[in-house]
């Protein structure tokens, strides 16, 4: 309590004043003082709130074992934030990697070894095994129980064309009709899924209920699987999530996913790299990556990959149309025969989308169905992401015309369309109105 009492300890009255090394003076701004002399009384405040602690809790066994789960655990208590240095000295426990030379002066936390020992003066040192919590919650799995038909299935009506080729115009940049528009999609969507998105361990298993396979006895084998990666009350939750959004449009729930997105970002490296490991067997279970499902992976990469594995955005490759091609035939075709308007309503949907993107007369022609399957599409995106944002605007305008080309959108196209635009880093605003 040095502070408290006048006494400032000697390594930091050293930096204060100044101090030689060699022939060298080193000398402190202000900021930096103040800086010093705020880790010195906040490492001094964390024995007075460990000692409060035991005090109002009579527990001290309690605080000690909060503080060895930070040490036993990978990240400890780090908070990867660029603003956590502000507000470092309020964590429970130490905040901020610091370099080796200045750790002592810095830390805004006494060592968690030293904070243990005042707490059990026997403690062997060890740490021990930090597992992964559990994903459910158990205040979630009741609130999810309300049954699909409960819930209601509300109809979806498309867009006029006119106000998809409006919207598409305002890429980027949302007009007032648009914000209206998704706000009407929120609406629609049942308040006990759109709760599950809020939690990030609800939010996991939002995800993997969208992802339970209509069959009953494949759901049945990936319920169990998922008891065994997860926890029960996941596999409960997620089973619960999928009864309530099983006939819910793809509009809908790509909708629930965008809002779980933001929440899933703040899961730790752990929880992240085991959540991408369920999505993906769930994915792979039936053998068959269906649209909505591409949809979803393209998402989490874009959303999520990113910030876990910090990839930046993808270096200019591409500046001339006429380099992509043949990438552009197979996303409009795989487009094209996502419509339901029979072979001709296919080649004249495909014919809009190449005379939007100004390709008439380079000897292009649709492909077949075997053609351009996902894995093509997949190829031919990810060269397109490696170009300028005019091209990838451009698909899209094309993507567009296609889309509207019998009036209508539906479940396969918006699905293609969201992948599409995620997959090549283009925000685009919602194609149904609910």
């Amino acid at each position: 309590m040095s502070f408290l009492t006048g006494r400032v300890p000697w390594e930091t009255r050293k930096v204060l004043l100044g101090h030689k090394s060699g022939d060298i003076t080193t000398h402190y701004s202000a900021a930096e003082i103040g800086n010093l002399i705020k880790a010195a009384v906040s490492r001094q405040r964390e024995y007075l709130a460990d000692a409060s602690a035991v005090q109002f809790t009579r527990e001290p066994e309690g605080i000690a074992e909060a503080l060895k789960k930070i040490g036993g655990h990978a990240y400890g208590s780090t908070i990867e934030n660029p603003a956590a240095n502000q507000a470092s000295h309020m964590f429970f426990g130490e905040a901020i990697k610091r370099l080796a030379l200045f750790e002592g002066l810095m830390r805004t936390h006494p060592k968690l070894g030293d904070r243990i020992r005042k707490l059990e003066p026997h403690w062997d040192g060890s740490f021990g095994t930090v597992e992964l919590p559990a994903i459910g919650e158990p205040d979630r799995v009741g609130a999810v129980s309300e049954s699909a038909a409960a819930l209601g299935d509300r109809a979806i009506a498309p867009l006029a064309p006119a106000a998809i080729e409006g919207a598409f115009s305002h890429i980027g940049d949302p007009s007032p009709q648009e914000v209206a528009s998704a706000q009407t999609l929120r609406a629609a969507l049942p308040e006990v899924l759109v709760d599950a998105s809020r939690q990030p361990h609800s939010a996991q298993a939002l995800v993997f209920g969208l992802l339970l396979a209509p069959q009953p006895n494949l759901r049945t084998a990936q319920v169990a699987a998922l008891r065994q990666q997860t926890d029960a009350r996941t596999a409960d939750l997620a089973l619960r999530a999928h009864g309530a959004s099983a006939h819910r449009a793809s509009a809908e729930k790509i909708a629930l996913v965008d809002m779980a997105i933001p929440v899933l970002r703040h899961l730790s490296r752990p929880e992240y790299e085991r959540f991408v490991t369920v999505v993906g067997y769930l994915m792979r279970s039936d053998q068959d990556i269906d649209l909505f499902e591409y949809a979803l992976s393209r998402i989490i990469v874009r959303h999520l990959g990113r910030r876990f594995d910090g990839a930046g955005d993808t270096p200019v490759k591409f500046r001339r149309l006429k380099s992509l091609v043949g990438d552009a035939t197979v996303v409009l075709s795989a487009l094209a025969h996502c419509g339901s308007g029979g072979e001709a309503g296919v080649r004249q949907a495909f014919a809009a989308g190449v005379e939007a993107l100004g390709i008439r007369g380079a000897g292009i022609s649709l492909l077949p169905p075997q053609a351009c399957g996902l894995q093509r599409v997949d190829q031919a995106l990810k060269r397109y992401d490696a170009s300028t944002p005019q091209l990838k605007k451009s698909l899209m305008h094309a993507c567009a015309s296609v889309v509207m080309n019998d009036t209508q959108i539906d479940d396969r196209e918006a699905e293609l369309l969201r992948a599409i635009a995620d997959t090549i880093d283009v925000p685009i605003p919602p194609f149904l109105r609910a």
